[in-house]
């Protein structure tokens, strides 16, 4: 609005008669058909994500939280031979078993999740 304008507006208001404009669009068109952009990602392959095993979850009150000491036994929701969930960035992707290698724990995976965004039943291309 130009410095008129704005005079005009607050002049009317005091005068209790506000001109009212009815606001008229430009039609919408159709956008111009893009080409589908496609890319490969390899310039994603070096970005470092976060991996997570997780055997299992379990609840504890405050009381027992602060209570725990060594030796302390916390009842986890999985049983003996269930799979893990395995996450990346805190999104499960996987489920998989716990292995012993050399003395260090390693994740052999089962069954790869497909995305959320494709829903339970169709495969991963």
């Amino acid at each position: 609005m130009t410095e008129e304008e704005i005079r005009e507006f607050l002049a009317g208001l005091e005068d209790g008669a506000v001109p009212i404009k009815k606001v008229r669009f430009p039609p919408l068109d159709a956008p111009a058909a893009q080409h589908e952009l496609r890319t490969s990602l390899h310039h994603l392959e070096n970005v470092p994500v976060t991996i997570t095993a997780e055997l299992g979850q379990g609840q504890l009150t405050v009381r027992d939280f602060l209570n725990l000491k060594e030796g302390t036994i916390i009842r986890l929701d999985r049983v003996t031979g269930d799979y893990l969930d395995v996450l990346v960035n805190d999104q499960v992707v996987a489920k998989g078993e716990v292995l012993v290698l050399n003395d260090v724990f390693a994740v052999r995976i089962h069954t790869v999740l497909p995305p959320p965004w494709l829903g339970a039943g169709e495969e991963i291309s």
